[in-house]
């Protein structure tokens, strides 16, 4: 699971750091692409967080 938090943590900052970056661009293409790029790390987080939402898979071995 530390692995799954570590995860969304790196997706939450990078979709944060491509909005910034999308504010700082020069021109309308570059702000386009970083928030393409903050939406796709966006949906990453969605993706993950509902894994985590999701109830527990327990195997049970038939005998």
């Amino acid at each position: 699971m530390a692995s799954m938090e570590a995860d969304l943590a790196y997706y939450r900052r990078r979709s944060a750091e491509e909005r910034v970056a999308a504010e700082a661009a020069p021109n309308s293409a570059a702000r386009a692409a970083h928030r393409e790029l903050a939406r796709l790390y966006g949906d990453r987080v969605a993706l993950l967080e509902a894994q985590t939402d999701a109830a527990p898979l327990h195997l049970v071995s038939a005998a």
